[in-house]
């Protein structure tokens, strides 16, 4: 059915885009708003990375309708949904005019993500962090998108290549390829980028300009393994687990609307 030329209404096939988008971020955005919280704080001195992710798991468990309605859950759910609306979106037009969505996928993606995560990040930062909230660096806005980029190159564009060279090496089937690469490039790339993300967060925490690059980054360094880690356990449901559900849904969505508009071959 995958080979079969979609002649769904495009509207019908967008709707299942968007709703396996929706679906598939909501699945994993408790987790996400959890971890991001706790490395916010952390960073800022504000509360302990495990207290406050044991905390928001707590709060997750016992008043999940109140989890649910606070800001932090839904800048998260809005983040990554828009996110995979426009990834989704983007590669369905794409592929039903016969074209390439490695590129405007990646930019596509990119720029929502980029743009919608500086905005949470601000938002975080001045909720988790310390003192009165104060204008964000334009280093820090410039930190979060490269990092961001980074992440959407390791969850969008890489994992095919990632999935497509493992099949080949090892001969391991084309979807446990492609399910293996989408749950661990996102998440090897965090080694990479937090020390952005972490650099970031220090110069709007601690704004005297009479710090070094070596006192900035003494700091980065002493926060680096933990918050790596943490941040993949963010990656690892937001682009990771959430993928491979996104993947699923759309194509038992795609595969429904071939099996309703595809002609069947008379005898």
């Amino acid at each position: 059915m995958d080979n079969c030329e979609d002649l769904s209404p495009l509207p019908m096939r967008l709707a299942v885009e968007w709703t396996s988008a929706i679906l598939s971020s909501f699945t994993v955005a408790p987790v996400i708003s959890i971890v991001d919280k706790a490395i916010v704080a952390n960073a800022s001195g504000k509360e302990k990375l495990v207290s406050c992710l044991i905390n928001g798991f707590k709060t997750l468990f016992t008043k999940p309708v109140h989890f649910l309605k606070q800001p932090a859950f839904l800048m998260i759910w809005g983040v990554y949904g828009s996110t995979y609306v426009v990834a989704n979106s983007i590669e369905s037009i794409a592929e039903r005019s016969k074209r390439s969505a490695v590129v405007p996928k990646f930019i596509g993606s990119s720029v929502t993500n980029m743009s919608l995560s500086v905005i949470k990040d601000k938002a975080y930062a001045r909720m988790f962090g310390v003192g009165n909230p104060r204008p964000f660096p334009s280093v820090s806005l410039g930190l979060f998108a490269t990092r961001d980029c980074m992440t959407i190159l390791a969850s969008f564009t890489l994992p095919t290549m990632v999935g497509q060279a493992l099949d080949r090496q090892f001969h391991i089937g084309k979807q446990t390829a492609d399910n293996l690469a989408q749950l661990t490039v996102p998440c090897l790339m965090q080694f990479v980028s937090s020390p952005l993300h972490l650099y970031g967060l220090d110069k709007y925490n601690r704004p005297d300009r009479s710090l070094t690059y070596s006192d900035r980054f003494s700091r980065v360094k002493q926060e680096y393994l933990k918050t790596s880690f943490a941040r993949v356990a963010r990656i690892m449901p937001a682009f990771g687990v959430s993928g491979v559900i996104n993947k699923y849904v759309r194509k038992t969505g795609k595969d429904w609307l071939n099996g309703c508009y595809h002609p069947v071959k008379s005898l």
